[in-house]
């Protein structure tokens, strides 16, 4: 009888311990996914801040004595202008963090910065003459940006979301 009893308790013990290793296994993933999915959110975060924080400096617009506007980045010899291009070209980094709305979005920015990027001189009034032709063109890309970054920042805790787009995004390439 003691023998069916030390069985029963022995049997008792694995299963006990099963239950616990199975239990802490699945702890451990949901944990492990939870800080990756913490990180990715933090990466994505960091990206669209780029992108922010280059739109708040498109928001910054002058007008001289015949009224039409230029963005601010054209004022002087360039230099705001260039400084402006490079944290666009790093934020473009960083497009795999980005949902594919606003890869485009982004590169149709990029991409028009640097056909601007070869107008610009050290000359202030060149620059705000070509800041002056380029202003509609530059607003409505910045519209359709903040449109997207307005859009992505709604979502981007649905990280699950994101990845299978990305991977769905990279497939059709």
């Amino acid at each position: 009888m003691t023998l069916y009893v030390a069985i029963i308790s022995f049997v008792g013990v694995l299963v006990s311990a099963f239950v616990a290793y199975i239990t802490s296994v699945v702890v451990q993933r949901n944990n492990f996914r939870f800080d990756y999915y913490k990180t990715v959110l933090n990466k994505r975060i960091e990206a669209y801040q780029y992108i922010d924080t280059q739109l708040m400096l498109l928001r910054a617009i002058a007008i001289n004595e015949d009224n039409k506007p230029y963005h601010i980045i054209f004022d002087g010899n360039g230099k705001s202008f260039f400084e402006f291009q490079d944290k666009l070209s790093q934020a473009a980094v960083r497009s795999i963090w980005f949902s594919e709305d606003m890869v485009k979005a982004a590169s149709k920015m990029s991409g028009l910065f640097l056909e601007i990027s070869d107008h610009i001189s050290g000359d202030a009034n060149n620059n705000i003459l070509i800041g002056k032709q380029y202003f509609d063109k530059i607003k409505k890309t910045q519209r359709e940006v903040s449109k997207i970054l307005v859009k992505d920042t709604g979502n981007l805790h649905d990280i699950k979301g994101f990845l299978k787009a990305k991977r769905k995004a990279y497939r059709n390439n």
